[in-house]
């Protein structure tokens, strides 16, 4: 949307900002109506997988006249800043708000997962395709689905 009280503004962010409120109702009646828990989804294990390798945006910086939105940037313009706008996270989404909100135990060890139950496992690989090729990933997926298939 750009800087609020800035002019000239776009037409394309002026339309948006006019329709501001009327999404943010559209978002919250949404995030409502899907709010809660399904019974059958309850019963099935929910695993988590997530890395804590990379800085996640919590806050943007704003120096007049320009927005500053990634970490290199902020490190650059504004370093005195860094620390107190970025977070632990998750290919560019801080972990706090996520952990915050989880479903089970939060696990870090490889070998010692929960079998069967909901968790969080942190990792520190470099990659989403290094985290989700982790033998101790695959592994619990296959043991999950065993159990899974021994239910009646």
């Amino acid at each position: 949307l750009g800087p609020y009280r800035t002019d000239p503004c776009s037409e394309v962010a002026q339309r948006a900002r006019n329709n501001l409120a009327k999404n943010l109702e559209c978002a919250r009646s949404f995030q409502s109506a899907v709010r809660g828990e399904s019974i059958p989804e309850s019963q099935v294990p929910q695993t988590w997988y997530l890395t804590d390798t990379d800085h996640a945006l919590s806050k943007a910086v704003y120096d007049r006249p320009k927005w500053y939105l990634s970490a290199t940037a902020i490190r650059r313009h504004t370093p005195e800043l860094f620390d107190s706008v970025m977070a632990v996270g998750d290919d560019h989404l801080p972990l706090k708000p996520l952990l915050d909100e989880r479903l089970g135990p939060v696990v870090r060890d490889p070998v010692n997962h929960p079998w069967g139950e909901n968790f969080v496992f942190v990792s520190k690989a470099k990659t989403h395709r290094a985290l989700i090729n982790d033998f101790s990933n695959l592994r619990s997926l296959a043991f999950d689905l065993a159990v899974e298939r021994r239910r009646p």
